[in-house]
């Protein structure tokens, strides 16, 4: 059984660990940062980024264990004596009030992984990455020689199980929260409490935390790098610049896309004529950020696989076809400016109204404040990259801390301009104020707890205690009883169009839409029922069985032997 309260302890676990291993850190290093909630901050970002960095040293030499897992844990000790040394009571609400508001995603944490992209390929990579120290070649995930240092954070709760995995997600969510409320902490709770909310109300981030999706990752590092020039540069606070090259040289380890966030870095610091806090900045990027990206070099001749292939003269791993189909489904766009904001407003759950009316307000009324142009320029530039890329509403998520940032400082400009001013204004001010509050209310406090899976229709309702877990993921796939009795046999199984839960078949199930397990060599022949071929095509393959939907209505043949049936899904030794 799994319930919240377990997963609240493993979350405060996660929170004094990481804190713990940045403060021996900055002690040993004598960095003194005045405000609680800068330490805090900056010593978890830090702690998350050495054990990401070390983890993933230990996975590249095959020196893996899980009990370096336990042992690094041992520095909830230190996180402890640090937190009651130097704590101080606005800090301590901010992290009381950030706890209580994850409850909903906390909630989801209990439940075990079922989101597409997490059960298709970044669990099974965490796997492989836990068993095995590496990732094989061999096998049947999708995206072998990608950047992993967002799977490698994950990873380090596996040995705990795969639901906390979603509770490290959720303990991104919190970095998050407190990354945007430290920013106005000091200056006043009512404010800080704002921009928390804020960040609480975008659905798109809140949906994908608790999961395994790294795209919330990427946004903290990306957020956590800008936080380092803007904390010294307008808020003139002591932070060391290589602080920002270390967490942009993770975000670049997590995803591809972090390359354009690193270069947005690199230019503010440019044009604000910071010359050495650039080569500080530059170089722990580069080092750090490049480890993947030179052993996909070593491995297929191209660092950005599966992308500028020619231009690498990338060894053999796919077909034309197969870059074909997969360069198809990233490039998609919204046919007109009207489906673009459907999209953002709703898809993936969307980005909230409110932030985007917040945000009229910063362009209206807070053009003289610091920085207003480069955090224009930052989101601009993104967007213009993201829009001629995946349209996918959770791509916008490194971007989402800027703009809840922005929209804060919009709603407080609002409410001090003119909180003194006439009467129409204050009526303004409070329409306003009451749509944020019951926006955030409303989503928030909803007991429901009910959660979309991502592309499909059909709704599940979570609760705080999961008491069957088999019956939850047949509930969600249809599929599970299959995959699962066939990730129990003896051999190797072919899925028909079950990549989505390629985590649950434990690396026993193959297939998918690119690659050397392509679902279209397959297809031709067992819509032809061409099982003599078939049995040839998959032995090649050194495939032992094969898992399909009844609709493909098998007929019996010498060539396959049925060895389980249910109302959707059959499975056939191959003879």
């Amino acid at each position: 059984m799994y319930n919240i309260f377990y997963q609240y302890i493993l979350l405060l676990v996660f929170v004094l660990t990481f804190f713990g291993i940045g403060m021996l850190v900055f002690k040993a290093f004598s960095i003194r940062l005045k405000y609680m909630a800068d330490k805090i901050f900056y010593a978890s970002v830090l702690g998350c980024s050495l054990a990401i960095i070390l983890f993933t040293a230990f996975y590249l030499t095959g020196v893996y264990s899980k009990y370096f897992v336990y042992i690094m844990c041992l520095a909830v000790v230190p996180g402890i004596y640090f937190l009651t040394q130097a704590r101080d009571k606005k800090s301590t609400i901010l992290m009381t009030i950030i706890l209580v508001l994850l409850f909903k995603v906390m909630i989801y944490t209990v439940y075990p992984p079922n989101d597409f992209d997490a059960t298709m390929y970044h669990l099974p990579i965490i796997n492989q990455l836990v068993q095995n120290a590496n990732i094989d070649f061999s096998t049947s995930i999708r995206y072998p020689t990608y950047p992993f240092f967002g799977e490698v954070f994950l990873s380090l709760g596996m040995v705990f199980g795969d639901t906390s995995v979603n509770v490290l997600s959720a303990y991104i969510l919190f970095l998050l929260a407190l990354a945007i409320g430290k920013e106005f902490v000091y200056q006043s709770y009512w404010k800080s409490i704002i921009s928390v909310g804020l960040l609480f109300i975008v659905k798109v981030l809140i949906n994908f935390s608790g999961t395994a999706y790294i795209d919330n990752i990427l946004a903290l590092f990306f957020f956590a790098a800008f936080l380092v020039l803007k904390n010294n540069f307008v808020d003139k606070k002591n932070i060391p610049i290589y602080l920002s090259g270390i967490f942009m040289g993770i975000a670049i380890g997590v995803k591809y896309t972090a390359g354009f966030c690193a270069i947005e870095i690199g230019i503010i610091l440019l044009l604000l004529r910071q010359w050495k806090a650039t080569i500080k900045y530059a170089l722990p990027a580069i080092v750090i950020g490049s480890i993947w990206y030179i052993r996909t070099y070593l491995v297929l001749n191209n660092p950005l696989w599966p992308f500028m292939t020619k231009i690498f003269q990338t060894k053999p791993v796919w077909t034309e076809q197969d870059y074909l189909l997969q360069f198809g489904d990233l490039m998609k766009k919204y046919d007109t400016i009207s489906d673009l904001f459907k999209g953002i407003l709703h898809a993936e759950g969307g980005i909230s109204v409110v932030i985007f009316l917040g945000l009229g307000l910063y362009c209206l009324l807070a053009r003289k404040q610091k920085w207003f142009k480069l955090y224009i320029g930052i989101i601009t530039a993104y967007f213009i990259m993201w829009y001629n890329s995946a349209q996918y509403t959770r791509y916008l998520m490194p971007i989402v801390p800027f703009l809840v940032l922005m929209a804060t400082n919009g709603y407080i400009v609002f409410i001090d301009k003119f909180r003194k001013k006439e009467k129409i204004y204050k009526v303004i001010a409070s329409l306003i104020l009451c749509n944020y509050i019951i926006v955030v209310i409303s989503f928030v406090y909803d007991y429901s707890f009910d959660k979309k899976i991502i592309w499909k229709d059909n709704i599940v309702k979570y609760r705080m205690v999961c008491t069957d877990r088999g019956k939850f993921l047949q509930e969600k796939f249809p599929a599970y009883n299959a995959v699962d009795y066939a990730s129990k046999l003896p051999g190797k199984t072919y899925a028909m169009h079950l990549e989505y839960i390629n985590y649950y078949g434990k690396g026993k199930v193959y297939g998918d839409w690119f690659g050397k397990y392509r679902y279209a060599d397959v297809d031709d022949l067992l819509n032809a029922k061409e099982y003599e071929k078939l049995s040839i095509h998959l032995k090649n393959l050194k495939i032992d069985y094969l898992l399909v939907s009844k609709s493909n209505n098998i007929v019996p043949n010498i060539y396959m032997s049925e060895v389980y049936n249910d109302k959707k899904y059959a499975i056939y030794k191959i003879n």
